[in-house]
């Protein structure tokens, strides 16, 4: 094993056990607002989303910058990246409700459920899409390109996600891990094949966005059978959908830097 593995492996580590303890710390802080679960969300996600920023600024601060996008070309992705998700993930509920398979309503106003649906889509953004994506899809990903192989690159930086969700206690059991092997394997294939940071921040936030406001803790809607719903509907689904197609563009990117 050469220097510059051994060295990335280090840093690789480092990185992981730095994310590690920045979200015990965020938990812990956040744990202590009992009054509010929506301030307690609200704080764990603004902890997460600024240490993850600096610890990436600080562990990246000796290396060269690739060429920054600009806010039309990052805005651009992003919303790619959310329509990937959200496309099959909504035909997908409207063909199941059409057929009789799950049944959904509004518990509440319209104008309740999307402000519930916009509240989550903050919370997700402060605490998983944006500091999970740009340390994991960010720096690891960045970090693990010294393989030059894209394939291993994208299994081992899914595997360092899963690990990490395992020690921060996110994981319950093989279902969970296998969806966040699955989900961070979706991830770095979309950031292998679109060169962007902005299209796997934006799949993570609709994914996460949509499941969550269909899950009985945060959810303004009535839904049945939501284990159909959550693993196959919006789950599987579009996961595969994303999966399937990008995988075939990865070799379509000419440079390795652009990981």
């Amino acid at each position: 094993m050469s220097s510059r593995v051994i060295a990335a492996v280090g840093w690789i580590l480092g990185a992981l056990i730095a994310s590690v303890a920045i979200w015990l710390f965020a938990l812990f802080v956040s744990g202590t607002i009992k009054t509010d679960q929506t301030v307690s969300r609200i704080v764990f996600g603004l902890i997460t989303s600024l240490l993850a920023v600096l610890l990436v600024a600080m562990l990246s601060r000796r290396q060269k910058s690739g060429p920054s996008l600009g806010f039309y070309s990052f805005a651009k992705k992003l919303l790619i990246g959310m329509a990937w998700y959200a496309i099959p993930a909504v035909s997908g509920l409207f063909l199941a409700s059409i057929l009789g398979v799950v049944e959904v309503s509004v518990d509440g106003s319209f104008m309740d459920a999307v402000s519930a649906v916009l509240l989550v889509a903050i919370l997700v953004f402060l605490s998983e899409a944006l500091p999970e994506e740009i340390i994991f899809r960010g720096y690891i990903l960045k970090k693990l390109s010294i393989f030059n192989n894209r394939w291993l690159v994208i299994i081992l930086q899914a595997a360092i996600f899963t690990i990490f969700a395992f020690m921060i206690g996110a994981i319950g059991g093989i279902l969970d891990a296998s969806f966040i092997f699955t989900f961070g394997i979706v991830l770095g294939v979309l950031r292998s094949a679109t060169g962007s940071l902005a299209a796997p921040i934006g799949f993570h936030l609709a994914c996460m966005t949509v499941q969550q406001s269909f899950s009985s803790q945060w959810s303004p809607f009535v839904v049945s059978n939501e284990s159909i719903l959550q693993t196959f509907i919006l789950g599987m689904i579009p996961i595969s959908v994303a999966l399937a197609y990008y995988a075939t563009r990865i070799s379509r990117v000419n440079s390795d830097s652009r990981l």
